[in-house]
């Protein structure tokens, strides 16, 4: 529940964010003409995009410039004109909060998803290593992968050198293949064997 919520406010909040930019290019101020703005297509999509909640938008080059300078989305002759010049200002400031948003929102957001898509998994895999661990419980066996916790504790409770009286063992020399790839456990597990064989 907490991380739908999560994800839902983060997609609320974008969204909330790109509409001003989304209205400003779909209702442009009487007698202007907003598909006359640099990257109106690109523009309009990065929007819709947003206020659908998809934090993966990226912004083009030209509106990374808006955001740094208005004239950057019209062209030299609509420059000249203060209606557009006004038009293309409350445009890239809408830019630059939507920019903020998506900087604000995307990482939560990618996270709760993530995270929700991948937790349906890991519940089954828990699930799955419960029943496996009651079924060697009743059988009265255990995983192969357990064998050097086994071996650790049994060393722990006797001194190695009982095991290694119990059978019946001794090793003048050791090779260890694939050294490193030995987990600590193991680590400790061979050192006891070695010191004390």
């Amino acid at each position: 529940g907490e991380l739908r919520q999560m994800a839902g406010q983060a997609r609320g909040q974008l969204a909330e964010a790109a509409a001003p930019l989304g209205q400003l290019l779909s209702l442009p101020p009487e007698g202007l003409d907003a598909s006359k703005l640099k990257s109106y297509n690109g523009l309009g999509k990065f929007a819709a995009a947003l206020q659908q909640g998809d934090c993966t938008a990226e912004p083009n080059a030209t509106m990374l410039k808006a955001a740094d300078q208005a004239d950057a989305l019209l062209n030299k002759s609509l420059q000249q004109d203060s209606s557009y010049r006004a038009y293309a200002e409350e445009v890239a400031q809408a830019i630059v909060r939507t920019l903020q948003a998506l900087e604000r929102y995307s990482l939560p957001l990618s996270t709760s998803e993530l995270m929700l898509a991948k937790l349906s998994p890991l519940c089954l895999l828990g699930a799955i290593a419960r029943e496996v661990g009651c079924i060697n419980a009743e059988s009265g066996s255990f995983m192969l992968a357990k064998t050097p916790d086994l071996f650790n504790k049994m060393v722990q409770k006797e001194d190695a050198s009982f095991v290694f009286e119990r059978t019946g063992t001794t090793f003048n020399h050791i090779m260890i293949d694939e050294f490193q790839d030995t987990s600590r456990l193991q680590w400790n597990n061979f050192k006891r064997l070695i010191l004390d064989n």
